[in-house]
């Protein structure tokens, strides 16, 4: 003690009261092992990513549009643990068309809905050329279930011998008009947007119509449903023939629209789906319930 009762301060150059001799040596030792696997970790991390190309044991996230082939294959440096596929094939509404041939002279149109398809009508158009023969045609649009007759528009003009007139059935729109350029004439009809199903039929009943007079140009304008179609994974390369199976172990069928989390264990993964349709996934090494990226 000094004069005035006071600790000298420590020869080593540590303040007071830091730890000293052993205490010392256990706490260095806790802090270079805490270092050690640190670098550890971010090593086997590193090796990880030059092996299999892998980041947060994430091998890979994509969204794929299915080919002609209906079948996607992916394969990886590593070992998949799990697959997150979305199916993003939906049902949906879309617009389409439809132009079939002419019929024969003095036939009328008649066009079927095919099979495995909903139609909701939003125009109908045609050209009608008149023969020679004298008497005034009157067009009649009929909707029919393929054998009874649901609706019928009776367009409000006559069209004479020797006449070219342009039909279009749309809207609420009824009226005649004839083109100065041409000297064409225009008819206007309403169309309420019917909902048809499969065999039910857009055809045309004339009144007079003479073994010359001729349809063409003939165009239906629609929306129609698709349905959503489910893809099927499976832990193998494609089978041959792009066939996707329907059993065994590992077959996993995503309905549309869903989400679905399916363990692997292998290094590549097949996702069998339909031509056109797309998909999403995020691959891991980790499974079956990877960690959000």
């Amino acid at each position: 003690m000094s004069i005035l009762g006071t600790k000298p301060a420590p020869v080593d150059g540590l303040p007071a009261g830091a730890p000293r001799g052993r205490d010392a040596e256990r706490i260095l030792a806790a802090e270079l092992l805490a270092e050690f696997r640190s670098f550890q970790q971010s090593m086997t991390s590193f090796a990880e990513r030059i092996a299999g190309r892998i980041t947060n044991h994430v091998l890979e996230v994509a969204t794929r549009t299915f080919d002609s082939t209906a079948v996607i294959t992916r394969q990886y440096g590593a070992a998949a643990g799990a697959i997150e596929v979305t199916n993003l094939s939906v049902a949906a509404s879309v617009a389409a068309s439809t132009h079939p041939a002419n019929p024969g002279a003095g036939a009328e149109v008649s066009i079927t809905v095919p099979a495995g398809e909903t139609w909701t009508l939003q125009s109908v158009d045609f050209t009608l050329t008149t023969s020679a023969t004298v008497a005034n045609r009157q067009v009649q649009l009929i909707i029919d279930d393929g054998a009874n007759e649901l609706w019928r528009i009776l367009v409000p003009v006559t069209q004479a011998a020797t006449l070219v007139y342009v039909y279009a059935f749309g809207g609420s729109t009824n009226d005649a008009a004839v083109r100065a350029a041409t000297g064409i004439n225009e008819v206007l009809s309403e169309l309420p947007p019917l909902t048809l199903g499969a065999g039910y039929r857009i055809r045309t009943s004339t009144v007079n119509i003479a073994a010359g007079d001729q349809y063409s140009a003939i165009t239906v304008g629609y929306t129609k449903a698709t349905v959503g179609h489910s893809l099927t994974v499976v832990a193998a390369a494609a089978a041959a023939g792009n066939t996707a199976p329907t059993t065994g172990t590992g077959v996993y069928v995503v309905p549309p629209g869903v989400k679905q989390v399916i363990p692997l264990a292998s290094r590549e993964v097949s996702i069998y789906g339909t031509t056109g349709d797309s998909v999403s996934y995020a691959v891991f090494t980790s499974g079956p319930s990877p960690a959000v990226v």
